[in-house]
């Protein structure tokens, strides 16, 4: 277990990058949201739409766990890349 091995690490300032960061973010989320829209079409044959009889707060929690996960899944493997183990 991977207990105790985050730790806070003091950050510099930034820098100025080389792209920007909101164009790019807007042509990942515009290709994203197209292809989640086929998915939900292709499983449901319906577009997800609002009063469809889900709570949609509880499948966003359930979504943003997965996404936590993912994220302490990517953190805990460019650890060990970085350690070397």
């Amino acid at each position: 277990m991977m207990e105790g091995r985050f730790e806070k690490v003091e950050q510099p300032p930034p820098i100025s990058g080389s792209t920007p960061v909101g164009p790019v973010a807007r042509e990942m989320f515009e290709r994203i949201l197209q292809e989640q829209e086929a998915k939900g079409l292709e499983k449901y044959s319906m577009p997800l739409s609002i009063h469809n009889g889900r709570n949609p707060i509880l499948d966003a929690l359930a979504e943003v766990v997965d996404a936590f996960q993912y994220l302490i899944q990517a953190y805990v493997e460019q650890s060990e890349e970085e350690d070397g183990d």
